[in-house]
């Protein structure tokens, strides 16, 4: 009697450890879509201070793209990322052939669109699908009408992982992020989101 009880133990403990193995514990995360803000919305006083640090500051104030800094800068951390109604959000990849550079955009401070609006994501090859619920679908439509000719910033834990430009009012309740190296990483994406619902 004492093996059968021993041997039962033993494979409930076996299934939980391989049912563990197949479905580890994933990383909640913040998810947010932002409007982006040209750089002629933000004070000229902030601008100035930009110019002490190592950003490489853009010349064209219609776009939201304030500028660029290594990767591996020290002081990207120290750089205040938020004035008034605005806020700084650095890439999560970088943009340049050497891999050296992130991209630093000027969003306004409170996402329009956060995980409490998305359904489910699901993984297709690089990309990432989202599907909005009701509340969200209708907020990205609202979005999108409004931002025609505009980028938008997809962000994860407050990284900018992709930045479309909106060419039309999107109504059918699906967005995608693009743009990722590997598959590895979507699937590590749409995974995290989901385990964030």
């Amino acid at each position: 009697m004492k093996t059968i009880k021993l041997s039962f133990l033993l494979s409930l403990c076996l299934t939980f450890t391989v049912a563990y193995a197949q479905h580890p514990k994933v990383h909640k995360v913040t998810f947010g879509i932002y409007e982006t803000a040209p750089l002629k919305e933000l004070p000229v006083s902030f601008l100035k201070t930009l110019e002490k640090t190592n950003i490489t500051i853009e010349k064209n104030i219609q776009e939201p793209i304030l500028g660029f800094i290594e990767k591996d800068d020290p002081k990207l951390s120290m750089i205040e990322l938020s004035i008034e109604n605005f806020k700084i959000i650095r890439t999560f990849y970088t943009v340049d052939k050497d891999k050296k550079y992130l991209m630093l955009v000027v969003v306004k401070r409170n996402p329009v669109i956060d995980i409490s609006d998305i359904n489910s994501t699901e993984c297709k090859g690089k990309i990432v699908e989202i599907h909005f619920n009701l509340k969200g679908a209708r907020k990205w439509a609202e979005l999108t009408k409004n931002n025609i000719g505009k980028m938008v910033a997809f962000t994860i834990d407050n990284q900018i992982y992709t930045l479309p430009k909106i060419m039309t009012e999107i109504r059918n309740g699906e967005s995608i992020i693009n743009g990722l190296e590997s598959e590895a990483i979507a699937k590590k994406i749409s995974e995290a989101l989901n385990a964030s619902l």
